[in-house]
């Protein structure tokens, strides 16, 4: 009878929510993309603890709010629904730390008259193992599905407060870089560099914590392939030395009707346009990404057939220099696409990526010389070593220079970024710079740093379409750091308010 009671009164509830209930627009998918893990302790409310409203989160409970028992709700939530971010609430005076696994089966077994052996009922010997171990599950174990922040927190019952986030203990981060270095095949010459690497990788952990804390629902940081770079290395080894942008004269501005409106979303990937995603490795020769990746798109517009061009013709060979301005093409510490369309135009032609591949940032690289006209007053001393056999004069060859393919100019493309978009729709995907510095551990979603120098590039992309996500307008990005990185290799940044300078430097090399 009690039981019926419950249940009557429960309906007579659900009438009076029913008749005022104005939630059914919400979507599916958790606006504020989080998957709360929580122990079923009727005494937790995760909303009016966390502050949330219908349709925030997903918020799955369980006994002693376990990681393991939830996986299957946490894939489902993140794979299919959308979720970015895993919060697990652990409490104290919960009753998981009461019994023992062992005690419960042996209560059934006699209550019952039949084993409950295979159950694992997930008992709490101590909370702050429980709290050290649930997220380090989810990050070890399933690391490849759960490629996300995972934080936990520990609510105090009796004294309603919550503690400051709980972190992986230094064994547990030690076992995490492990796995880090088999994943991302690294290793060091000595056991003094593994534990300065380890020390940087532990900061670099916390600092992608705080940086996802800091972008909230925009964009996602990982400890990825450069997890065990300061910011110092990624900036003098990644990027290229921050310049401001060249300023260029009326008439190399591209000419054409002003675009009043373009479609919420295109992508030159979707009409094969676009090679595939490359690894520039350890060195600064985005720049020379950057412009190849636009020729292979500019050929592909007049030819209908995409070819995969030489970014090491381009490294090796181009010396092209503004000195007035102070620019030059330097090789593997940078350099300008708009000149290496100008090296282009000068030289005739360009190999394909199958007769000069690409070397010079691998883990065993080739040894190129600098370029013939290499200007050390603007590009900063020569490489420190080098092979006649690796580099341009040895290894060039016009004859293989691919047929009808000839550079025979190049235009910008003014600030606008709608104008931007239709340049981009029309001639095809474009070479732009920006500054980098903050997407060291990209990971996924709509970069937009609250503070990024529009006017210090340091590093060179392409343009290859646009889009919006809910009310939030993007640009899609192709990087050259390889497809581990960011999502399979391109980025997403806000688009139409210069983030980071993205729509400083929009060239275009113009075919014959």
């Amino acid at each position: 009878m009690a039981f019926t009671s419950q249940v009557s009164a429960f309906l007579i509830a659900n009438e009076g929510y029913v008749a005022q209930f104005d939630k059914g627009h919400l979507a599916l998918p958790p606006t504020r993309k989080v998957a709360i893990v929580t122990c079923m302790d009727a005494r937790i409310d995760p909303a009016k603890i966390l502050g949330l409203q219908e349709g925030d989160s997903h918020v799955i409970r369980n006994a002693g709010g376990r990681a393991a028992d939830a996986v299957r709700s946490l894939i489902i939530s993140q794979q299919l629904l959308g979720t970015r971010e895993i919060l697990i609430i652990h409490h104290t005076d919960c009753g998981m730390v009461t019994f023992k696994d062992s005690d419960l089966q042996e209560k059934l077994k006699k209550e019952f008259h039949s084993t409950a052996d295979h159950i694992a009922f997930l008992s709490i010997a101590k909370l702050e193992d429980s709290v050290r171990d649930d997220p380090f599950l989810l990050m070890q174990t399933y690391s490849l599905t759960f490629r996300t922040t995972v934080a936990i927190c520990l609510f105090v019952l009796n004294f309603v407060t919550l503690t400051n986030n709980y972190d992986f203990f230094d064994e547990q981060l030690e076992i995490l870089f492990k796995n880090w270095l088999g994943d991302n095949n690294s290793k060091y010459d000595s056991f003094d560099e593994y534990q300065r690497r380890l020390s940087i990788f532990k900061e670099n952990y916390f600092k992608i914590q705080q940086l996802n804390e800091n972008y909230g629902h925009g964009a996602m940081f990982e400890l990825n392939k450069f997890a065990d770079q300061t910011e110092h290395e990624f900036r003098n080894t990644i990027l290229m030395q921050s310049q401001t942008s060249p300023i260029h004269s009326a008439s190399r501005y591209m000419k054409f009707p002003t675009v009043r409106d373009v479609p919420n979303s295109f992508d030159w990937r979707n009409y094969g346009a676009v090679t595939p995603v490359k690894d520039q490795g350890a060195v600064g020769t985005c720049w020379a990404f950057s412009a190849v990746q636009n020729v292979e798109g500019q050929w592909f517009m007049k030819s209908k057939a995409l070819a995969e061009l030489s970014v090491e013709q381009i490294v090796d060979c181009d010396d092209m220099q503004q000195p007035d301005s102070g620019q030059a093409d330097c090789g593997v510490y940078g350099g300008w696409p708009y000149l290496s369309f100008q090296y282009m135009m000068h030289q005739g032609g360009i190999e394909s990526e199958s007769t000069y591949p690409y070397c010079a940032g691998l883990k065993n690289p080739c040894e190129p010389c600098n370029a013939p006209g290499y200007n050390k007053t603007l590009c900063g001393p020569s490489v420190p070593y080098c092979l006649i056999k690796d580099s341009c004069e040895s290894k060039l060859d016009t004859t293989k220079f691919i047929s009808g393919l000839k550079v025979v100019d190049w235009k910008a493309i003014n600030e606008d970024e709608t104008n931007i978009a239709g340049a981009l729709m029309i001639a095809g995907p474009l070479s732009t710079a920006l500054n980098a510095e903050q997407l060291q551990f990209y990971h996924e979603g709509i970069f937009d740093p609250p503070v990024c120098n529009p006017k210090t590039l340091n590093h060179a992309v392409l343009l290859v379409g646009w889009g919006e996500e809910g009310s939030t307008p993007y640009w899609i990005v192709k990087n050259s750091w390889s497809v581990n990185w960011g999502e399979h290799g391109y980025f997403r940044i806000l688009r139409g308010k210069g983030t980071c300078g993205i729509n400083t430097q929009v060239t275009t090399a113009i075919l014959h």
